[in-house]
């Protein structure tokens, strides 16, 4: 086997462990998403209000500032 046909069989290696290591990133990312979109589709347990951020946010400023509290 000739030095030359040795780099080739070399690079076309590492074309494609790097071929397959994206593949197992966007695998990954894949999971993720569907882990996170499987959770958001899950309904929320009895007697538990799911409420966005900012309203949450405003409500406890709202409860700090009737208790005196600097809202911090």
């Amino acid at each position: 086997m000739s030095v030359v046909t040795t780099c080739q069989r070399l690079e076309d290696t590492e074309w494609s462990l790097c071929q397959r290591a994206g593949e197992i990133a966007l695998l990954k990312t894949q999971l993720k998403e569907a882990q996170v979109s499987e959770v958001n589709n899950m309904p929320a347990p009895r007697g538990y209000r799911v409420e966005p951020v900012p309203a949450r946010r405003r409500d406890r400023a709202a409860q700090d500032a009737a208790q005196g509290g600097s809202g911090e």
